[in-house]
């Protein structure tokens, strides 16, 4: 299971938290809830339901160890969520 997640992780965006405006409204951790920093980097997901989603990297690795999909809508990685 860890190398399933190991490779998945190779299909997901690496980025930076760039805060726009004064809305810090959905920068934060989907796996911890730990709110991001400016600069911090993340693994961006592209959800199917709500758009960009970003992670710290140890958070998602984690989640995909156990779950191989998207924790916003639960599709699969695999499949169109780099």
């Amino acid at each position: 299971m860890e190398s399933r997640a190991k490779r998945l992780m190779t299909k997901i965006k690496d980025g930076k938290v760039k805060k726009e405006g004064n809305n810090s409204e959905g920068w934060t951790c989907i796996v911890c809830f730990e709110e991001f920093n400016e600069g911090d980097k993340a693994k961006i997901l592209n959800c199917n339901k709500k758009g960009l989603n970003y992670y710290h990297e140890s958070c998602i690795l984690e989640w995909l160890k156990k779950k191989p999909e998207c924790p916003m809508c639960r599709g699969d990685v695999d499949v169109g969520h780099g």
